[in-house]
């Protein structure tokens, strides 16, 4: 009968642990994957640490009654069987229940296969009249019987086998157990005097084989071997040596054991009596148990290998048209740097200590106003593609935090938190913000309004000039065979190795038909007894060492493959000499480049190392240390620059290729960066217009989306000490920064359009003109650009493609006021003339009679304004029925001449005087 067998520690949160877990049968088909082949794992990575779902296959080797090599002495029997098959199952549930008891979040789950076991595997061998180191006899026959692929590396055939077993059960690592029948035999050991009597392993995820007459005791010692613990008794590993995903040193060992070491502890990886009384209180030693993965530095319940935050990047925005909040981003896990040496090269197998880790993005949670965490979207991925919609309860303001989190909860991301009145990216080590098209020009991101994609947010220095970054070496920037390592500002090029000279570390110049870029390479000098010169092969026996003179956040180099099968790796280092991050190639063909970078989130990389690896070798060319100094805007309209270097920045922002419209941005581009982030950028994008009348609105002078008391200072200013006019004519096209200074839209600059905005300013404070009235005021209807309506045009309906105006310093206000207050008033039944300036200016004069009260109501946007001026007779006179155009006249004449009519101040009327006008 065939079976599978099923040992689990159930799937648990902290705050619910479970008791000891039980054994359980369950079959293949009914299992639920939420597991497999770990992040960054090759094939041949079948066991680096023991935690999550472990694939067992389990062999029982059976000799051929005939045509075999060997005479068959044994047979199984369903006894045997049995009794074989419960050994196991103890020493697997001793692991999962071992694992229990240390306080951790993790889960251990062994998916036992005993197909093999119950129809046991024909070999021609009878394995136990066999030496242990003649396995590769019986191995190869149950190989070749499962159909599996073959080479001339018998481990490494195992270890593909082993692989196609977790790929197709979904579980991370896996393993096999090889089992002799010793029944017959008279010692039950293998036959190699000197050698291996009892079980064995081959480590890391490839095989134990054992005979049938080993304890359970046993099978647990090798099963840790299966994920790199090393045997602490006398005559194996000594007291220095050091393997597992940590490079966890051999701390219990009693070869070589110093005299001040510690006392030695039970150990299942010791003999006798301390190996005994381990398994029998489910305990070990701390190196044994750190070796297979079990470290918890912090106390915190979560190992170190998988102790590693997620990272969410993204951005988000109110979509006010469905009340929801929508983010976009990324969740990924993050991978805690393999240092296991054991496995970078064993036996004919060879090992490139790939990053690896078994924690997935589970899932993405948000909140609102700081209530409770809610589910958005489940994913079991190790990098997840987030687009959620998140409804609000309301229109009112609200944050929203976003995180992602791993199954176990325990292992979350950053909190990303976004307001509904702005766009709002992740948080980076560096400047963060976002551009939007300011529609009503208001310089404020109002409901309604969208982010603009596609822009270019790039640093400059105070000259507006681009700020250098990066740190790039190019070798066919220099000639060739220059010495590169002092001509390098921010960065110091070396080569090491055995073959390297150690007075002699130059790095120069290299002329190469492969390079990536141009035709020169990293070169060095060696000399050997086969060879000296220059050579441009790099690999374990010459390396090159990056020192850079800050830290960076990014690395990067091109590894070209220096013949079949070149393998490239980058590995980046901080200035505490921690490994932080890696990249290894794939296998390169001869001439076949590929990029290799490292990024961390913060400016951490002090050096780095580059090398071919297993024995081969490869080409290095451009090298690029620092973040780039530009980035795009994101569909949203958000910006992340990060940033490496501390130091005054400006943000200069421009629209994308092709765009040929040229902008008004309103916004702070002053950037003090000081290795911290920089948040709340925001710039407002408006189009700016060759027309001197502001487009959006004519009184608004200033461009600032409002029309005040500044818009007409602004124009007083323009009409005492001229700038932008001569003699009443504009000059040329108008320009950003220069005001709107053309408010009646006359086509000139006079004292009208300082009225013009006064009038504006006084129809929203005290009356408001019907349409009917403003009609009857000035025989035309009012003007389209002073009207209620929005403006139809928006930068996003434009196309454009440079631009002009350098970031402004201008701070927009943090809100804007919706709605103005009027008041409405009958149409003015008396005729009011200028008789102030005795026909200079005729603009009018201050008796009239008296209105009646006005009614307050309240409109949305800015106020009709009656074009109620016209000339009459001499450019000098000027004829208006407008009371407010009449005595705003009087006002103006007595603030720029008040010489000349100097008795009549205490005569005016006092609704001016908050203006400033009466000295």
């Amino acid at each position: 009968m065939t079976s599978h067998r099923r040992f689990r520690k159930g799937r648990t949160r902290r705050d619910a642990k479970s008791t000891l877990a039980t054994l359980r049968l369950e079959s293949l088909e009914s299992r639920i994957n939420f597991s497999g082949v770990p992040l960054g794992a090759a094939p041949t990575d079948t066991g680096e640490f023991m935690l999550g779902d472990v694939s067992v296959t389990v062999v029982f080797l059976e000799s051929m009654q005939t045509g075999g090599v060997d005479p068959s002495s044994e047979d199984w029997t369903e006894a045997e069987i049995d009794a074989s098959k419960a050994k196991i199952d103890e020493a697997l549930q001793w692991w999962v229940d071992t694992l229990e008891l240390q306080n951790t979040v993790h889960e251990l789950n062994f998916q036992i296969n005993y197909q093999y076991a119950d129809s046991p595997v024909p070999t021609r061998y009878e394995p136990i009249t066999r030496a242990a180191a003649e396995f590769d006899k019986w191995a190869g026959d149950f190989l070749d019987y499962v159909g599996a692929e073959r080479s001339d590396d018998i481990i490494q055939d195992i270890r593909l086998f082993n692989d196609s077993r977790r790929v197709a059960e979904g579980t991370n690592w896996a393993f096999t157990i090889f089992v002799a029948d010793a029944s017959n035999d008279l010692d039950g050991y293998w036959k190699n005097p000197g050698g291996i009597a009892g079980g064995f392993s081959v480590a890391g995820g490839a095989f134990m084989a054992i005979p049938n007459s080993r304890p359970a005791i046993s099978i647990a010692h090798e099963t840790a071997h299966q994920f790199w613990a090393m045997d602490e008794y006398l005559g194996s590993k000594g007291y220095y040596e050091h393997r597992g995903y940590y490079d966890t040193q051999n701390t219990n060992a009693l070869v070589d054991r110093p005299a001040d070491a510690p006392p030695v502890v039970d150990s299942l990886m010791l003999s006798n009596m301390e190996m005994q009384r381990a398994y029998d209180n489910h305990t070990s030693s701390t190196a044994m148990f750190e070796s297979i993965g079990w470290k918890d530095s912090d106390g915190d319940g979560i190992f170190d290998v998988l102790d590693q935050p997620l990272s969410l990047k993204g951005s988000g925005a109110l979509d006010a048209d469905s009340l929801e909040y929508h983010f976009v981003g990324q969740a990924s896990v993050g991978v805690l740097p393999n240092l296991n040496t054991a496995g970078t090269q064993q036996s004919f197998n060879q090992f490139l200590q790939h990053d690896m880790t078994i924690n997935t993005v589970a899932a993405v949670q948000y909140r609102i106003d700081g209530g409770e965490w809610r589910t958005a979207e489940t994913y079991d991925e190790y990098v997840a593609d987030i687009d959620i919609r998140i409804e609000l309860p309301s229109s009112a303001l609200h944050v929203v935090e976003i995180r992602a989190i791993d199954a176990t909860g325990a292992i979350v991301s950053d909190v990303f938190a976004g307001s509904t009145t702005e766009i709002t990216a992740t948080t980076e080590i560096g400047a963060t913000g976002f551009l939007f098209d300011d529609q009503n020009r208001n310089g404020v991101f109002d409901p309604g309004e969208v982010g603009l994609s596609g822009w270019s947010v790039e640093l400059v220095d105070s000259q507006n000039a681009p700020v250098a970054t990066q740190i790039v070496v190019e070798p066919d920037n220099f000639g060739a065979g220059d010495q590169i390592d002092d001509l390098v500002p921010g960065a110091s090029f070396s080569a090491f190795g055995e073959n390297i000279i150690g007075a002699f570390p130059n790095v120069f110049s290299q002329t190469n038909a492969a390079a990536t870029t141009g035709s020169r390479v990293f070169g060095y000098y060696r000399s050997t007894v086969d060879s000296t010169g220059h050579f441009s092969e790099w690999n374990a026996q010459q390396q090159l060492r990056v020192d850079l003179d800050w830290p960076v956040s990014r690395v990067s180099i091109d590894a070209i493959g220096a013949g079949a099968g070149s393998i490239g790796r980058l590995e980046a280092y901080d200035a505490q000499n921690n490994l932080i991050g890696r990249y290894t190639t794939a296998e390169l063909a001869a001439g076949q480049a590929e990029t290799m970078l490292v990024e961390t989130d913060s400016p951490q990389i002090a050096y780095i190392l580059v090398a071919g690896q297993l024995s081969t070798s490869v080409r290095l060319d451009n090298f690029v240390a620092g973040q780039a100094a530009a980035v795009e805007t994101d569909p949203f309209g958000a910006f992340a620059l990060p940033m490496d270097v501390a130091g005054d920045y400006q943000l200069r922002i421009t629209p994308p290729d092709g765009d040929a419209q040229t902008y008004v941005i309103a916004g702070s581009a002053e950037a003090t960066f000081a290795l911290q982030p920089l948040t709340g950028f925001r710039f407002a994008i408006k189009p700016d217009s060759l027309d001197w009348r502001n487009p959006y609105s004519g009184s608004d002078i200033n461009d600032d989306g409002q029309v005040d008391l500044t818009d007409f200072e602004v124009a007083m200013a323009e009409l005492l000490a001229p700038i932008y006019s001569v003699a009443d004519q504009l000059d040329g096209d108008h320009q950003s920064p220069a005001p709107f200074l053309d408010a009646n839209g006359d086509g000139v600059f006079n004292v009208l359009d300082a009225v013009r905005v006064l009038e504006t300013i006084a129809i929203a404070e005290y009356s408001f003109p019907s349409e009917e009235e403003a009609v009857l005021l000035t025989g035309n209807a009012a003007d389209e650009n002073d009207s209620l309506d929005e403006p139809e045009t928006s930068t996003s309906d434009l196309d454009a493609s440079s631009l002009h105006v350098a970031a402004s310093s201008v701070t927009p206000p943090d809100a804007a006021l919706p709605y103005v207050t009027v008041n409405s008033a009958p149409p003015w039944s008396a005729s009011y003339e200028s008789t102030s300036l005795d026909g200079d200016w005729g603009l009018g004069n201050l008796s009239a009679d008296d209105q009646p009260a006005s009614q307050d109501f309240v409109i949305e946007g800015e106020a009709v304004v009656a074009d109620g001026a016209t000339f009459s007779g001499s450019p000098n006179s000027v004829v208006t029925d407008d009371r407010i155009l009449a005595d705003a006249a009087d006002d103006i004449f007595l603030a720029m001449f008040n010489g000349d009519e100097e008795e009549e101040i205490g005569e005016l009327d006092p609704f001016f005087a908050p203006w400033g006008l009466l000295d």
